[in-house]
């Protein structure tokens, strides 16, 4: 059968299935053979993909579909390579030993490890760029900001902001949350990780950002300077930073594909809704999200519930007692009556510091000053302009 164009192959299916329209309109509209438009329909019909499925599957897994010959029968039994993936995201499993497995499984007859290694690479070829990579269970989250915004509308006098979407997705399972927030500032990132461990009912090993301005203050191909705030949240959760490469697009696959089905699987179906506040928005999120999770992954018939409660859950480090506060940082000079100044209050440390650069962590409602990584002393939050606190622990 003649090949054509991605684009054409795409339209034709549209034309047919959308449109309604006869192979041979269609042939007339592409300027193609009516027999080539049959053959495309007759490759999809066969496949038992469902049209609707298509807007879910990259180009290469259509072209996949569309031209995957017959296989010839096979000499051995054949792994159930969907399992062989699945079990790959444990962490203490190899292929050297699902091969072994296989092997006692059929010792009448089976394939060598070679064999096995290249047939599994071959069926990873089939899968959709966010599935290539083996993420082991418990050990990744990819955190993302959806470029599509929601609007919030003000019920009192209709002025509208738009609230930002915030997106994570689990590695080994695909297990997204989703959440809306009023800005990309770091109070309200650090509060959407916090309902996120919240979510899971645990912490994964690594935090994997894609260079937000919230977590990165100096994007960087090899070495991304994380700032502080981030690194602090990521020490009280047990937790640690890898920032995705820059110009590494197998890093971003995942969270950039998970980003995609959320704006098609929750913006999309609220479209038509009008929002009156950042709460209301998560309240109908949440009715949606169970939605995505408990939808069936092609290929692997099973769903990203089901792996989170197999994979990622058993394998996610426990929850401290309480949430993570947020606090800024600011590198303040020590005044001459041993004072530094934050936000026009003052507030005392040991005078032997006079003229020294001490670190700061604040929160609203504590102060706590720092001097060669050591604490020095540690204040409630001031409210009033003018202020000075001595009283704090020094």
């Amino acid at each position: 059968m003649e090949k054509i164009s991605m684009l054409k192959i795409k339209e034709v299916f549209r034309l047919k299935y959308d449109a309604k329209l006869s192979a041979r309109k269609i042939s007339r509209a592409l300027n193609i053979s009516h027999t080539v438009v049959n053959g495309y329909i007759q490759r999809l019909e066969a496949s038992n993909i469902p049209y609707g499925d298509l807007e879910e599957m990259s180009d290469s897994e259509i072209l996949s579909m569309l031209y995957e010959r017959k296989a010839r029968p096979s000499k051995y039994p054949v792994p159930n390579w969907n399992e062989v993936h699945l079990q790959l995201r444990n962490k203490i499993v190899t292929l050297e030993l699902l091969h072994e497995e296989y092997c006692n499984q059929y010792p009448e007859g089976h394939y060598g490890y070679t064999w096995f290694c290249n047939q599994y690479r071959a069926y990873t070829k089939k899968l959709s760029p966010s599935m290539h990579q083996i993420h082991k269970a418990g050990e990744k989250v990819f955190i993302h900001f959806s470029g599509v915004r929601r609007a919030i509308v003000d019920p009192m006098n209709g002025k509208i902001s738009y609230a930002e979407i915030f997106v994570a997705i689990l590695g080994a399972s695909g297990y997204p949350f989703v959440m809306a927030v009023a800005s990309q500032k770091k109070e309200d990132f650090f509060a959407a990780h916090n309902a996120m461990f919240k979510d899971f009912d645990g912490v994964p090993q690594l935090l994997v950002p894609d260079n937000l301005k919230s977590a990165i203050t100096k994007a960087d191909r090899y070495e991304p300077d994380i700032n502080q705030g981030y690194a602090k949240l990521a020490e009280y959760y047990g937790s640690a930073i890898l920032p995705t490469r820059s110009l590494k697009p197998k890093d971003k696959a995942l969270v950039e594909n998970g980003v995609k089905l959320m704006q098609r699987w929750l913006l999309a179906r609220m479209r038509k809704e009008t929002f009156y506040s950042i709460t209301q928005l998560n309240s109908r999120i949440k009715e949606l999200l169970p939605l995505y999770r408990n939808k069936k992954i092609k290929r692997l018939d099973v769903s990203r519930q089901e792996l989170f409660d197999t994979l990622d859950k058993p394998a996610l480090m426990p929850l401290p007692a309480t949430s993570y506060t947020y606090r800024a940082f600011k590198l303040l000079k020590v005044s001459i009556d041993y004072h530094v100044q934050l936000a026009h209050c003052f507030y005392s440390v040991p005078y032997q510091l006079i003229h020294k650069k001490v670190g700061v962590w604040y929160s609203d409602t504590t102060v706590s000053i720092y001097y060669q990584g050591k604490e020095v002393a540690t204040h409630p939050r001031l409210q009033r302009k003018g202020l000075y606190s001595a009283r704090g622990r020094t």
